[in-house]
């Protein structure tokens, strides 16, 4: 169900900036976002469960995990530098600027994600990327604006799939 809300998403995107300058700013924040909520999202098998299941023989051992969200923030800090700083397109800017919460939001989403997985509610765990998929296209048709996008929608939207995620 996640593929086929994102390829709704994508296909909407497309079809509304097309092969423009647009579009190639849209693809380039998505990426970033996308490696940076990547990271995070892989770090919940690889890492998250296994240490958070092993303290004392808890279900959900929280120690430590602070330094997931302080590295969510270092690499949306790394996102608003490398726009504030290389970035000289309006619209790619207002992207990178108005997404940056993005990566720091996957960052919590993953504990929550891991927590999930650990309780076995495995509909849960699964449900965050839906729903970051959903908030992207609702928050353009909400704004009327799918037809008529600029940047700063776009980065808005990615942020508000982002933190639609962390509340799924």
């Amino acid at each position: 169900f996640n593929m086929v809300v994102g390829f709704a998403v994508q296909a909407a995107i497309a079809s509304t900036v097309g092969i423009s300058t647009l579009g190639d700013d849209f693809q380039l924040a998505w990426s970033i976002v996308t490696f940076g909520s990547v990271v995070f999202m892989t770090l919940v098998s690889s890492l998250l469960v296994p240490h958070m299941q092993q303290s004392s023989g808890r279900a959900a051992a929280l120690g430590g995990l602070w330094l997931v969200p302080a590295f969510g923030i270092l690499l949306s800090a790394g996102q608003l530098a490398f726009a504030l700083i290389f970035v000289n397109r309006a619209e790619l800017q207002d992207m990178l600027l108005l997404s940056s919460p993005c990566i720091f939001l996957a960052s919590i989403a993953s504990v929550g994600q891991a927590i999930a997985y650990i309780q076995r509610r495995f509909a849960v765990a699964a449900f965050g990327a839906v729903a970051n998929g959903c908030g992207v296209f609702v928050w353009l048709a909400v704004r009327g604006s799918i037809n008529e996008v600029d940047g700063a929608q776009l980065g808005m939207a990615l942020t508000v799939g982002y933190l639609l995620q962390l509340t799924a």
